[in-house]
């Protein structure tokens, strides 16, 4: 059984969270909405973030409790499991509000290892 490197996996988050930002940016609410292409990238990187999340290990999870882990896996599987239910009004705020956030968190972490 291999390794696996968790920093991997903060880059991974990171990286999904850049995309977000990127993928509602410059757009309004009602414009986004109007893209269905858009959305639907929107929801599969939120997917992304909580798939890397679930790869950090118990014991690093515990070192960064800044992370809200439990809401960012608990979101991708809420997207994977219940997807013809989902509200993509959430999803926009919570890209515009709590992603920003977690890119700054994982920066710090990255900055630090």
């Amino acid at each position: 059984m291999t390794h696996h490197d968790d920093r991997v996996s903060f880059r991974q988050m990171l990286a999904h969270s850049r995309e977000i930002c990127d993928a509602v940016s410059g757009f309004q609410r009602d414009e986004f909405f109007s893209d269905r292409f858009r959305e639907l990238a929107l929801f599969k990187l939120f997917e992304m973030v909580g798939e890397s999340a679930s790869r950090v290990s118990d014991d690093t999870k515990r070192q960064y409790p800044a992370i809200p882990w439990r809401a960012v896996i608990g979101a991708r599987n809420r997207l994977s499991h219940e997807c013809d239910s989902v509200d993509y009004e959430v999803i926009w705020d919570a890209a515009q509000e709590h992603i920003p956030e977690l890119i700054a968190k994982l920066e710090e972490i990255l900055n630090q290892q």
